[in-house]
């Protein structure tokens, strides 16, 4: 039995908090998996929230600290901290369902998949219907194969975390808390399909978002992924192996997406280009500094141990 770890990042939204480090404990496996929560630079009362909760939880809890913000480090240092085989993400507004830890050893019994995604159905209906993916047909995705944007979204995602780390995990120049936004989940998934890795999307895995988000909000939302996938898009179409393929699937989106949204979309797409320029190695490069800064704490403490 594989042991599964779940990383769930947060950042000063200690009272949203609580509802969701809750939901865990509604989970009807009782052994073989590990919570960890990466607390992201918070400002508010986030490291209480946590401190209480695993005072009252008999869960396996562990509380990690990433000081510098940014979704993709805190991912990146929840994903050095885990200790499970599997590494699963998902994010401190979402409520994962019962039946979770077993619909997600179900799928990586199988040795063919590396990753996996399911639905994040919408947890009140009252919010905006948006950032969820509500699919209810299982798909295989093919190593090689081109991922759509938010066809895996990233508040419900699972890696092996060997390939994970050989990939050197979430691109820390994308996502919340960068001047891009969003996109950091598309591009490590995209990386993985381009490495040959195998995936599965199994609607059976199901997560519930309560972003609380209005119509007004979704507006913004929407104009501010542009950012991501305009960025995202840059990574791989300045490559060499994956411009043809990668350039064919943003004409195409850039298209049905509408004047000015392509505008934005090329617009940050060009400055992530010149800003990490000034050769597409640059541009593709992988940076996970936060991985990279666990391991040589992890060497440090391992060395100072024998002395």
């Amino acid at each position: 039995m594989h042991l599964l770890s779940i990383v769930l990042c947060t950042r000063n939204r200690a009272g949203q908090l609580r509802a969701a480090l809750e939901s865990y404990r509604r989970l009807e496996a009782e052994a073989g998996w590990e919570l960890v929560v990466v607390d992201n630079a918070s400002e508010d009362a986030t490291a209480r929230v946590i401190q209480e909760f695993a005072a009252t939880s008999a869960l396996t809890l562990r509380a990690v600290s990433e000081p510098r913000p940014g979704l993709a480090r805190a991912r990146n240092r929840g994903l050095a901290e885990a200790r499970g085989e599997i590494v699963a993400f998902t994010d401190d507004d979402c409520y994962p369902d019962p039946d979770y830890v077993r619909v997600l050893r179900n799928v990586f019994e199988d040795p063919r998949y590396d990753y996996a995604g399911g639905r994040v159905m919408l947890h009140d209906a009252s919010d905006a219907r948006i950032s969820i993916q509500e699919h209810g047909t299982a798909k295989e995705i093919e190593p090689n194969a081109f991922l759509a944007s938010g066809q895996i979204l990233g508040a419900n995602m699972a890696f092996r975390r060997a390939p994970l780390l050989v990939l050197r995990g979430f691109d820390e120049r994308l996502g919340a808390g960068t001047s891009f936004h969003s996109g950091e989940d598309t591009d490590l998934l995209r990386r993985a399909a381009l490495a040959g890795m195998r995936g599965r999307f199994d609607p059976m895995l199901v997560v519930r978002h309560h972003h609380g988000r209005s119509q007004a909000d979704a507006a913004a939302l929407r104009r501010s992924h542009q950012r991501g996938l305009g960025a995202c898009m840059a990574k791989f179409v300045t490559n060499k192996h994956t411009c043809k393929q990668y350039i064919r699937h943003w004409y195409w989106a850039l298209r049905s997406t509408g004047a000015l949204n392509a505008l934005r979309q090329l617009g940050w797409g060009l400055l992530f280009a010149f800003k990490y320029g000034p050769s597409p190695q640059r541009v593709w490069r992988h940076p996970a500094a936060t991985i990279d800064a666990s391991r040589e704490s992890a060497v440090a403490k391992s060395v100072n141990s024998c002395i």
